[in-house]
C-alpha cells in the first residue's frame, strides 16, 4: 500500500480501492474507517477532509456519512 500511494495520487488510490469494496459492504467499511481515525480519541479537520471523499467514492449520500461518524462519535464517548 505504501509503494502505491508514493506512486499514485491518494485520490486515485482511494478511487481504486473503493471499487474493490463490495457495494454492500461500503458503509460498514467507512464505519471502521471513521472509528480507526478516532483511535486518538479525536477527530480533526484533515481526518474528516480525508473521510468525506471516501464517502463520496463510496457512493455513500452526504447524511449517511454524516450519520455514520456521528455514531461513532458517539461510540467512542467524544
Amino acid at each position: 500500500m505504501k509503494r502505491l500511494l508514493e506512486a499514485e495520487d491518494v485520490a486515485a488510490v482511494m478511487e481504486r480501492v473503493a471499487q474493490t469494496v463490495p457495494s454492500a459492504l461500503r458503509p460498514s467499511t467507512f464505519a471502521l474507517v471513521a472509528d480507526l481515525l478516532l483511535a486518538d480519541g479525536k477527530m480533526d479537520a484533515r481526518e474528516r477532509k480525508f473521510l468525506h471523499p471516501l464517502a463520496t467514492n463510496f457512493n455513500l449520500r452526504p447524511r449517511v456519512a454524516d450519520d455514520v461518524i456521528a455514531a461513532i462519535l458517539v461510540k467512542n464517548h467524544l
